[in-house]
């Protein structure tokens, strides 16, 4: 595989991963909000990141597994070629 591709390939992955990051920052920084004030809102806003951060790993795992069952049988046949 040509170095460019596998670059092309780490900035996809780079790309993916951007959005859990972000709900992993404002995730802390709304517990910390919430503890440190005994803020009602910012366990709110916890609570809300929390769950768009394992619905959107949930979404992606789905994804992932099924890319990985497509990809195995056409591999498999083209490797036999």
């Amino acid at each position: 595989m040509p170095s460019a591709f596998i670059g092309v390939l780490y900035l996809i992955i780079a790309l993916v991963y951007i959005l859990p990051t972000i709900y992993l920052k404002r995730l802390y920084t709304a517990a910390d909000n919430a503890m440190n004030g005994n803020d009602n809102e910012a366990m709110v806003a916890f609570l809300k990141n929390h769950r768009s951060l394992w619905k959107f790993f949930g979404i992606f795992y789905i994804v992932m597994f099924a890319f990985c069952i497509l990809v195995v049988p056409i591999v498999s046949v083209l490797s036999v070629l």
